[in-house]
């Protein structure tokens, strides 16, 4: 009698033990399939009864017989279901998660804009083409360049429309020539999501004012056209802030800039400027 006594107390005891270890590893899952079968054994041998869908069920989290099965208390009896009649805690979680970022592109607008500061160097060849200039037919310049960029995204068609106004600057001893240029690219993505964009993009540009300076014997005004091949990287930051970087190939050919003295210089000078530039500009993207 005493060791029957002591047989039902350790199995008792195990079966609280089982129980706590089971509860302690629980999770809840929700029953996705119309009828999920409950089985007797890990090894699905013989059903025991199902469970309708959408219902909230408690298993364990460590999964049986090659990962198809998890744990579950029917009856206070473990019993099994398959893993994929269940959706868990965690997938659910990340389905919610899934569909409001989904619900969050579909209320963004297909069309954003960006307004941007650009600042940049240009490191170029500046060529005369002959006499035109007393000295140096051809030297090398960095011009300085600022100004104002902005964006057209369209997310749908992966594409970006993209003007620039420009203010390039630069002084070489008695010399000085800015250039203002207006600058609409033509950009192709190579990569692009709603938050960042990597682009290849040929551009062309006209300079309705150019300016040259030389010395105080000749400060004349005139006009330009160019164009540019090149990449750039467009990042969204935080607070609707932009970042990009920009690297290109530039192209300035300026013309009528007529002098009236010609003793020193030709009638007309017509340099050409071309060369490496590598701009970053901070913006701000709205709908």
């Amino acid at each position: 009698m005493i060791k029957l006594f002591f047989s039902m107390k350790l199995t008792f005891l195990l079966a609280i033990l089982l129980f706590s270890n089971f509860v302690q590893a629980a999770q809840w899952a929700t029953v996705k399939s119309d009828k999920a079968i409950i089985y007797s054994d890990a090894k699905m041998s013989s059903s025991i009864g199902y469970i309708s869908k959408g219902k909230k069920v408690r298993v364990g989290s460590k999964k049986k017989n090659y990962r198809q099965v998890l744990p579950i208390i029917v009856n206070q009896k473990v019993a099994y279901i398959k893993v994929e009649d269940l959706y868990t805690e965690k997938q659910l979680e990340e389905i919610e998660a899934l569909n409001k970022r989904l619900a969050n592109l579909k209320n963004r607008k297909r069309v954003e804009k960006v307004i941007s500061l650009r600042a940049g160097v240009l490191s170029s060849t500046v060529s005369y083409g002959g006499d035109d200039k007393l000295g140096e037919d051809e030297y090398s310049a960095s011009f300085t360049h600022t100004g104002l960029t902005t964006y057209f995204i369209d997310h749908q068609e992966k594409k970006t429309s993209r003007f620039s106004l420009d203010y390039y600057q630069t002084v070489n001893d008695d010399e000085t020539l800015s250039i203002a240029l207006l600058d609409f690219a033509f950009v192709r993505s190579i990569f692009h999501s709603f938050s960042s964009q990597l682009s290849y993009y040929a551009s062309i540009g006209l300079a309705p004012y150019v300016m040259y300076k030389y010395s105080d014997l000749v400060e004349v005004n005139g006009q330009g056209a160019g164009g540019k091949v090149g990449i750039e990287y467009l990042q969204e930051l935080l607070f609707n802030m932009t970042f990009a970087l920009d690297a290109n190939y530039s192209y300035i050919k300026v013309l009528n800039l007529n002098i009236e003295d010609t003793s020193v210089f030709a009638e007309t000078l017509e340099p050409v400027i071309q060369g490496a530039n590598i701009s970053f500009s901070l913006g701000f993207k709205f709908d």
